[in-house]
């Protein structure tokens, strides 16, 4: 049997809305395909340094997808996949998915919250024009 791990990341975003807001929700979501894309050829690489390696036909089953902006699969499809990874009655386990997940997925969460927050401060900088607006009603009101 295969295995497959479903992994979904937060994309926090506390901001206002407007057309310089919508700009950069297109680019946070262009990055975050990009994150996520490179952070599952990471597990699969890392995941087939470490696999059990009889045939390679195990290492080359392992791969990850990526769906919509959130969404990260991983995992091994080959049919005996899972009798490696969880082990058998006769077999302990070689946990070659586990492990690199437990180490990955929260190094890609913080590589989306690091991404996310550079790209909301350069959304309120003082070139905002929303930012500017603002700026210039509380003028008005001093």
């Amino acid at each position: 049997m295969e295995v497959t791990m479903r992994f979904e990341f937060d994309l926090v975003i506390d901001e206002g809305d407007g057309p310089v807001m919508n700009e950069t929700l297109g680019d946070i979501q262009q990055d975050a395909r990009a994150i996520l894309e490179e952070g599952g050829q990471a597990m699969v690489e890392a995941a087939q340094e470490i696999a059990p390696v009889k045939t390679g036909a195990l290492m080359m089953s392992i791969y990850y997808e990526v769906q919509d902006v959130t969404g990260l699969t991983f995992g091994a499809d080959i049919s005996y996949a899972s009798y490696v990874e969880e082990g058998t009655v006769k077999m302990k386990g070689r946990q070659f998915l586990a492990s690199v997940a437990s180490e990955y997925v929260p190094m890609i969460q913080e590589q989306l919250d690091t991404m996310i927050a550079e790209r909301l401060a350069q959304d309120t900088s003082e070139d905002d024009p929303e930012f500017e607006f603002e700026r210039s009603m509380e003028d008005l009101e001093e």
